[in-house]
C-alpha cells in the first residue's frame, strides 16, 4: 500500500515537514510505502515548505518589522525566478509579542522593502502570501516602501499604521517603483473577504489583532473614506481576498496583482494533485479542523481532489469541531482523528515534545490499521 502524507503545520507549535516526517517513519515501520509532501496555503510555513520541498531556496534580507524595528527576515526564490514573500515572516502575529499587538501601529513597510530586496536579486515574479498578518493599515507601508506617493493635506508623509489613515488625503500609485519594473506580482490567500463592510478586513480580523470595538468602528470609516479619494482602491474593494491581510490584499491588486487561492496555487507547485492518483490512501489535516478548514483551506482541497479519484483521506488535528464531522465527510475526507490520546493543558499540547509525541502516537494507530488485513 503506498501513501501520501501532505499535513499542514500545527501553528505554533511544529512545522509542516517535521509532522510529514514523524508520520512517514511509523508508516514506514509497518512496510507501507509514504510520500511525503509539506503543505500550506499562504499562512505561516509556506515559505519553509518550499525550501524544504527543495523547490526554492532561503534569501536573508533586513527589513522593517511589523513594529518599525528593522529585522533579519528572509523569502524563498524559486529555481524559475520567483520569489515568495511570506507576510507572517515580516510583519505577522508570530513576530510581535501579544502585549504590543496592536495594529494601530503595525506596518506593512517591510514587505515593500522586500519586494525591492527580490527585484534586487533577479526576480522577475514576485508572489506575496497574506496569510497570518497583524497589521490592517490597507497595504500603507508597503506601498510607501515601493514608491507610491502618500501624502497628508499639508503634503507630508503619513506615518505607520491603521492610526495614520486618517491623515491620508492623496495617494498617486504613479510613482511605485514596480511600474518600471519588468516583475509581476501575484498574492496567494485563503480567505474571500472584500476590504471593508460587516466581512471586511477590519471588522472580520482586527479583534484577533488586537482591536478594540472603537478601533474597528474608526478604521473602517477611514477604510471606506479612502476608497472614496482612490479610485483604484474602490475599484477592488469588493474584490474577493481585497481584505487579507488587513487591506493589504487590496494594494497588492492595485499594483496590478493577480490574486489566487492559496492552497490550489501551493499544491500545483509541490505536484500534489499530480501525487495523489498514484497513491492508495491521503493523510492530510491541520492543527484545528474547524470552519475555516471548509473555507477553502488546503486539507479539504485535497480532499475534494481525491474524493473525484475515488481516494480514501484521513484528516489529523490537535482539535477537531466535531460539530462539522458531516460536512468533512462530504468534503471527502473518510475519517478525522485527534492526535491528542488523553486530557493535556492546552500548553502541554502546544509543546514540541508533546507535540511529537502526539503524532507519533495517531500516526502508529493509522499503520496499525491500515496493515490490519495483513496481519
Amino acid at each position: 500500500m503506498k501513501v501520501l502524507t501532505a499535513v499542514d503545520s500545527f501553528k505554533g507549535s511544529i512545522d509542516s515537514s517535521e509532522i510529514n516526517r514523524i508520520i512517514a517513519k511509523e508508516l514506514e515501520n509497518r512496510g507501507l510505502e509514504v510520500i511525503q509532501k509539506p503543505l500550506a496555503d499562504g499562512g505561516e510555513g509556506t515559505i519553509d515548505a518550499l525550501i524544504d520541498a527543495e523547490i526554492a531556496e532561503r534569501i536573508e534580507c533586513t527589513v522593517t518589522g511589523g513594529l518599525g524595528e528593522k529585522i533579519t527576515s528572509y523569502y524563498a526564490m524559486m529555481h524559475d525566478g520567483t520569489a515568495v514573500i511570506e507576510i507572517a515572516q515580516i510583519c505577522g502575529l508570530p513576530m510581535i509579542p501579544p502585549n504590543k499587538r496592536n495594529p494601530l501601529y503595525t506596518t506593512t513597510y517591510g514587505v515593500g522593502e522586500a519586494i525591492i530586496h527580490a527585484i534586487e536579486h533577479g526576480a522577475v515574479n514576485i508572489v506575496i502570501t497574506l496569510g497570518g498578518s497583524a497589521t490592517n493599515d490597507v497595504g500603507i507601508g508597503m506601498l510607501q516602501a515601493l514608491g507610491v506617493t502618500i501624502t497628508t493635506p499639508s503634503h507630508q508623509s503619513v506615518l505607520s499604521g491603521a492610526a495614520a489613515l486618517e491623515a491620508i488625503t492623496h495617494i498617486d500609485f504613479s510613482t511605485c517603483i514596480t511600474s518600471n519594473k519588468d516583475v509581476s506580482l501575484t498574492v496567494i490567500t485563503d480567505v474571500q473577504n472584500p476590504l471593508w463592510g460587516p466581512d471586511g478586513a477590519t471588522y472580520i480580523f482586527g479583534p484577533q489583532k488586537g482591536m478594540t470595538p472603537d478601533d474597528l468602528m474608526q478604521i473602517e470609516k477611514q477604510i471606506q473614506r479612502l476608497c472614496t479619494i482612490s479610485p483604484i482602491l474602490q475599484k477592488y474593494q469588493d474584490t474577493p481576498g481585497a481584505g487579507a491581510a488587513g487591506g493589504l490584499g487590496a494594494a497588492c491588486l492595485a499594483l496590478g496583482a493577480q490574486i489566487f487561492d492559496g492552497a490550489d496555487w501551493f499544491m500545483e507547485k509541490l505536484q500534489i494533485k499530480e501525487t495523489i492518483p498514484q497513491v492508495d490512501v491521503v493523510i492530510t489535516g491541520e492543527g484545528r479542523l474547524d470552519s475555516q478548514t471548509l473555507s477553502g483551506k488546503a486539507p479539504v482541497s485535497i480532499a475534494r481532489h481525491a474524493q473525484h479519484l475515488n481516494k480514501s483521506v484521513i484528516a489529523i488535528a490537535g482539535s477537531i469541531d466535531t460539530s462539522l464531522l458531516p460536512d468533512f465527510y462530504e468534503s471527502g475526507i473518510k475519517s478525522c482523528l485527534s492526535v491528542i490520546p488523553g486530557i493535556q493543558t492546552l500548553e502541554q499540547a502546544m509543546s514540541l515534545s508533546q507535540v511529537q509525541k502526539n503524532i507519533s502516537y495517531i500516526s502508529q494507530q493509522i499503520a496499525s490499521f491500515l496493515t490490519w488485513s495483513k496481519e
